[in-house]
């Protein structure tokens, strides 16, 4: 009955996408942004926020966007070995020995700021870790 309400409720979540939910203003800021991006797909992230996935440049790109067209972030994926030493240096030390599966370069729209990302893996066990250039962990 559990799994019954929880598709039920991914559903309702998925919904808006299926039914071409994601507002004009947000499509318009991301055209304008992303002009030469292929392959879009979009998604809910929560009430209010919603991501583009798409190819560009021969890479994979997401953005994301609130429900007024503003972007808040875009997430370009790089190679591990393209990510700056010293992130590379704290990922050894906070991986524990996991394998790097993906690694991506973030940037938040209101400062420009840039954030490393690393999905590590060890195992069934995947999870996200954040740094910043210096390779300080972000929480």
């Amino acid at each position: 009955m559990k799994a019954i309400y929880l598709i039920q409720i991914i559903m309702l979540f998925q919904l808006p996408m299926i039914a071409g939910g994601v507002p004009d203003a947000v499509r318009e800021s991301f055209r304008k942004s992303f002009p030469n991006a292929s392959g879009v797909k979009w998604s809910q992230e929560g009430a209010n926020l919603y991501e583009a996935e798409f190819k560009m440049n021969g890479g994979e790109v997401s953005a994301l966007y609130d429900k007024d067209g503003t972007l808040k972030e875009t997430e370009i994926e790089i190679k591990a070995t393209e990510l700056p030493a010293p992130v590379i240096e704290a990922l050894k030390r906070a991986a524990g020995g996991r394998k790097i599966r993906e690694a991506a370069r973030i940037v938040r729209a209101a400062d420009q700021s840039v954030v490393y990302e690393a999905a590590i893996r060890k195992g069934f066990r995947s999870r996200d870790l954040l740094f910043d250039a210096s390779g300080n962990p972000i929480k």
